[in-house]
Parts: C-alpha cells; structure tokens; sequence
C-alpha cells in the first residue's frame, strides 16, 4: 500500500484478538484489487486455506506451486492441467502431469509441446518412443506454419507499405512509381 499501512497495523496488533481482522481486511483488499498472489499469503498468514486456495488459483497463471500446498485433489490438479494447457502454459503441465498425476506419457507430450526436449526425452517411458517421433513431427509442423503464417502477413505488409509510398509520392508530385529506397 502507499503508506505502508498494512505493516503498521500488523505491528501494532501483533498478539491481539484484532490481529486475524487485520489480516483478513487487508486479504480481501488485495484479492479485491486483483493481487491475487499477495491476497493468497496473507489469507494463509491468517489461517483461511479456503480463501487462501482460492487466491493463489485466480493468479494469472495459476500460483499453483503455493495452491497445491494447502490442499490437492486429483479433480483440481486435472482442472489445473486444463488451465494452463489453455494458457499455453506447457512445462508447468508436464511437472504436474509428473509428479502429481504420476502420468509420464502425458509429460512428454507436454516437454515436446513446451520445446523442451531434453526434458521430454528424460521423462519419456521406454515403450513411448514412437511418440517421440509423433510429437518432434508435430512441433516442425507447427513450426512450418507459423514461419508460414508469419511470411503471409510479411508479404502483406509489404505490399501495403509500396502502396503507401506511392501514394505520398504522388501527393508530393514524384513519380517514382516502382522505385524503392529500403525494399523491393
């Protein structure tokens, strides 16, 4: 806060029955604030885990790190999964997939789709290694076509770019059509 606030008021309540009030103010002025982070350590300062959970898993991407430490259930850690594969967060789901879903195959295709390969070999099961091979082609596919896509919109740009320049060389009465300085 701009006034420092918060640790005032911690300070001078510490020991008292006002002190969880304190925090749980300060909690829900975070959480109304879209702190969500901040919001989650200081609702687990005041012992609310529910409110905490909820905080640290409404942060963009998920604190699920600090989530998970309150309480974990295979339903949330699937919906977790979901989020960030949405997110295009990749190598935060294979860790989950990992370690908390137990689930290697899962992993590897989320280490291939992350990019990291050498992760994705580690944890890839012996009898997965044709997988391998399926996401390695998936990926330089992928790739091709956002080299592809990112060409189309290059070249477009380019076209509408000589365009322009012929227009203001025509409004500043050079007819220069055809002759460009930085392109061809």
């Amino acid at each position: 806060m701009k006034h420092k606030l918060f640790s005032t008021a911690c300070s001078v309540f510490a020991g008292h029955s006002a002190y969880k009030d304190v925090l749980l103010t300060y909690g829900a002025y975070l959480y109304e604030s879209y702190d969500f982070n901040e919001a989650g350590f200081v609702f687990y300062r005041a012992g609310e885990m529910e409110q905490a959970f909820e905080s640290f898993m409404k942060c963009d991407p998920p604190a699920w790190r600090d989530a998970f430490k309150i309480k974990i259930d295979e339903e949330m850690v699937e919906d977790t999964v979901q989020e960030l594969d949405s997110k295009r967060i990749f190598d935060d789901a294979a860790i989950i997939c990992r370690d908390y879903l137990k689930d290697d195959t899962r992993s590897t295709q989320y280490w291939c789709r992350a990019g990291q390969w050498a992760e994705a070999i580690r944890v890839c099961p012996l009898d997965k290694e044709d997988m391998m091979r399926d996401c390695l082609i998936q990926s330089a596919a992928a790739i091709a076509d956002h080299l592809d896509e990112i060409m189309f919109k290059y070249n477009k740009q380019i076209a509408r770019l000589r365009i322009v320049k012929d227009e203001k060389m025509a409004r500043l009465g050079k007819h220069t059509k055809g002759q460009y300085y930085f392109w061809h």
